[in-house]
């Protein structure tokens, strides 16, 4: 299959989520080629890991039991699109994160009307979606300059968190994927071929489906938001303050 105006090699990774697509076009933007946004969060705790209220074992097994626990602003559709259009600073005017967080969390330029109704409900049911943690304490240091820019030390406990934007953007990649196709069978020269469906960049089909992408990826962030705040509040107790890296 090919991509109009591509300017480097078309890469693709395996994975279980489906992400690894990478291209490089200087004409078109394709569905096809653009993965659902994921955010990664690095955590640290402040207090080192041999001096734990919990063996560092035993926090995930807090992270499962009290979770769901937390009390969280409750969020309609409403609420999801300001998500999607403001990402991160909207959780933080919630009180979800402090303004510290905000520079490692900025927003994309997102347009909610470029999501649609559906796409925003499927949102609503997927922001107390489940949450990838993955606890680790910090033995040995392979590389000085990358764990001195995070500010990670050999006895640190961290937890490396992923979430994502789930259905929402998934359902937004495929309307475009589905309007972008119905343009090119219709008769509309995009330049593209429909194995491959792909918008010129000067088009609306373009803008639209780049601000799709980038409403997903402030949802993404929003959720990322939610979860750093239940996890502080799960964890503070025993670990001391969960600083995000």
């Amino acid at each position: 299959t090919r991509l109009p105006g591509v300017e480097s090699p078309v890469c693709a990774a395996a994975s279980p989520e489906g992400l690894g697509w990478a291209a490089v076009s200087a004409s078109h933007a394709a569905p096809d080629l653009t993965s659902v946004p994921t955010r990664g969060l690095l955590l640290a705790a402040d207090t080192p890991a041999q001096n734990l209220r919990v063996p560092p074992e035993e926090v995930m097994n807090l992270i499962l039991r009290d979770f769901g626990e937390v009390g969280l602003p409750p969020l309609n559709e409403a609420g999801v699109r300001r998500i999607c259009e403001e990402g991160a600073p909207a959780a933080a005017e919630d009180g979800l994160i402090e303004e510290d967080d905000l520079p490692l969390l900025d927003p994309a330029a997102g347009d909610a009307d470029a999501l649609g109704r559906r796409v925003l409900t499927a949102g609503l049911r997927k922001w107390d979606g489940p949450i990838e943690v993955d606890v680790k304490v910090v033995v040995e240091i392979l590389d000085a300059e990358g764990a001195e820019t995070l500010g990670l030390e050999p006895g640190m406990l961290a937890l490396v968190v992923s979430t994502g934007a789930g259905d929402l953007g998934r359902l937004a990649l495929a309307a475009h994927r589905e309007r972008i196709l119905g343009r090119i069978r219709g008769g509309t020269d995009f330049g593209a071929q429909d194995d491959l469906p792909a918008a010129p960049a000067e088009m609306e089909e373009a803008a639209d489906l780049l601000a799709a992408v980038w409403s997903s990826s402030n949802f993404a962030d929003g959720r990322a938001a939610r979860t750093l705040y239940a996890l502080r509040r799960v964890l503070e107790e025993f670990t001391g303050r969960l600083s995000l890296r």
